[in-house]
């Protein structure tokens, strides 16, 4: 397979792959739930306004409550799709040694996915470990 080839296949199937994470975290909460929640009183003018699903109340759809849990929250969800994209590299760059068959070119082209396959797991460590020391510190500089 070539790489022309190989990009828009990877492409398409990301998309069939990880496209249904997005609604998997999907989930209900109680209004009386232990939540960030703001009461709202409506005005005389949107009294007619049934409001009926969220009974006067504004749900926070994020489950931060600040930024720094936010940003950890997004992180660690592209640390978790990274890791699967880096699993996939690996299977993928194992067949191609198979399929190298012994070509010097083919086995250089793989050995060369395979080093970049490794790079991209020490900057996704990298990231969750700088992100902790970052952490850390400012928990320290807080308290």
């Amino acid at each position: 397979m070539s790489m022309k080839r190989t990009i828009p296949f990877l492409f398409v199937l990301s998309l069939f792959t990880f496209a249904p994470l997005a609604f998997a975290e999907t989930q209900v909460t109680p209004p009386n739930a232990n939540t960030t929640q703001t009461q709202i009183t409506p005005s005389p003018a949107n009294t007619s306004i049934n409001n009926s699903a969220s009974n006067g109340i504004l749900m926070n759809p994020l489950k931060a409550s600040n930024l720094q849990d936010f940003v950890g929250q997004i992180l660690d969800f592209l640390i978790t799709i990274g890791s699967l994209v880096i699993v996939f590299m690996i299977v993928f760059v194992g067949f191609k040694f198979v399929m190298a068959q012994g070509q010097p070119s083919a086995i250089q082209e793989a050995r060369m996915m395979l080093m970049w396959t490794l790079i991209g797991a020490a900057v996704l460590l990298g990231a969750k470990a700088i992100s902790l020391a970052l952490q850390s510190t400012v928990q320290a500089i807080t308290n």
